[in-house]
């Protein structure tokens, strides 16, 4: 009687459509739990508070379908500005005289959560296929953050800021995303893989 009262609770009307609800939220919950991810503690204590509401309410509408899509590195910069565009707008809602940003607010600070949110939908989310992932890991640019910048500095590269506060035009951006690119490909990698610097402890 027993077993038959379970197999009729777990084959109920509700529960089948509880896990319909479920099926449709699926890439809904992954963008969105990739996007909590994302904005740790230690990558959001410099801006105010809540804004953290405000930039994951960006992060969950970026188009990964378009992102999956990309095929060179001409349509994912255009992507990735159009979504760096986004975030800045978020953060400056709160953070428009945030003197702890400093001059890095777009393309220190946003830059990092872009290329963190990205690089996760990208490795880790399982949203992409595999024939995805590996057409895009090339094209992933790194999160530049103070040991990232340390470790360029570290190769002899003096123009290298310090700090992300202090990355404050498009041009050092650019440039440093360009600079590890070549130098992953020559060395038979992905730029992405700099970030993996975090994991040396």
């Amino acid at each position: 009687m027993r077993r038959a009262k379970l197999k009729s609770f777990y084959t109920s009307k509700n529960l089948v459509e509880l896990f319909g609800e479920v099926k449709n939220q699926q890439k809904y919950a992954a963008i969105r739990r990739t996007g909590l991810v994302t904005l740790d503690a230690s990558l959001i204590r410099v801006f105010e508070e809540k804004t953290k509401d405000d930039i994951l309410s960006v992060l969950v509408s970026v188009p990964i379908e378009d992102l999956r899509k990309i095929s060179n590195e001409s349509e994912f910069k255009t992507f990735y500005k159009q979504q760096l565009d986004r975030i800045e707008n978020a953060v400056l809602r709160k953070n428009a005289r945030n003197e702890k940003l400093g001059k890095g607010l777009k393309w220190g600070h946003c830059t990092k959560i872009l290329s963190i949110f990205v690089r996760e939908i990208v490795l880790r989310s399982r949203i992409c296929s595999n024939k995805e992932v590996k057409r895009l890991v090339p094209l992933l640019y790194v999160p530049l953050d103070s040991k990232v910048l340390g470790k360029l500095r570290g190769c002899g590269l003096s123009e290298v800021p310090n700090r992300i506060k202090d990355l404050s035009t498009a041009k050092q951006f650019w440039n440093l995303q360009e600079l590890v690119r070549k130098a992953a490909k020559q060395a038979g990698t992905s730029a992405i893989y700099l970030d993996d610097v975090w994991v040396e402890g």
